[in-house]
């Protein structure tokens, strides 16, 4: 009677776990066949992102700040001129553009569900010569230790590859990649990337930056 009774119990304990499992945890064939077919190919399988096709890292970065950039692509402010030769500036733009509301909030969600993959070093620089500039330019908007705001809707940099964090200053700094006027924080990071005189500053606050992330780090290039 008692084993009875036990099993009982456990049956029911099992079948109330299944229902507190959170619903959509899983991607959907349509989102898995989008991110294999669609994203993978620049970004990576795991979203670690390729240099080459000068694409960033996506993995792990939150929903909020992809459909931000998704409707940045799509308004026009990150279609600036493509002067890297990749082409992926258009080709995220056209994307962005074709693809309906509903699709992109749950390609969000996955992206942000899938492991933040630690980017290999690519630049030389000083990380420790980057600390004085992250805490004083960056650090107000994406957190003391690179993590993100999601009140002020800014990502995590510490995934990001260095040469990708390098390359989005001298995109602001240029005006190839234009602020966007709704964001307060947009328009800062134009007038933080002003705030460094050369790219060689830009690449020892990368490496501060990768610094965050947990475990050892590249060898320097």
């Amino acid at each position: 009677m008692r084993i009875r009774v036990f099993v009982g119990l456990l049956t029911a304990v099992s079948a109330a776990l299944a229902e507190e499992k959170p619903r959509g945890s899983q991607p959907s064939m349509e989102i898995v066949h989008f991110w294999n077919n669609e994203c993978a190919t620049c970004h990576g399988q795991k979203g670690e992102g390729i240099e080459e096709a000068k694409a960033p890292a996506l993995a792990g970065l939150p929903d909020y700040y992809i459909l931000d950039q998704i409707a940045e692509f799509r308004r026009g402010l990150r279609k600036g001129a493509d002067d890297t030769g990749s082409g992926f500036v258009a080709e995220m733009h056209r994307e962005a553009v074709e693809l309906d509301d509903a699709l992109f909030k749950q390609l969000a969600v996955h992206i942000a569900a899938l492991p933040v993959q630690r980017p290999k070093r690519t630049v030389s620089g000083d990380p420790e010569a980057g600390r004085q500039p992250y805490q004083e330019l960056c650090g107000g908007c994406h957190g003391s230790a690179a993590q993100g705001d999601p009140v002020k809707r800014t990502p995590p940099l510490h995934a990001f590859q260095d040469w990708y964090l390098v390359e989005q200053i001298r995109r602001f700094r240029s005006g190839l990649r234009r602020p966007d006027p709704a964001h307060a924080e947009s328009l800062q990071m134009h007038a933080m990337a002003l705030r460094f005189p050369s790219l060689d500053e830009a690449r020892d606050l990368a490496l501060h930056i990768n610094a965050f992330l947990p475990g050892q780090p590249d060898a320097e290039p």
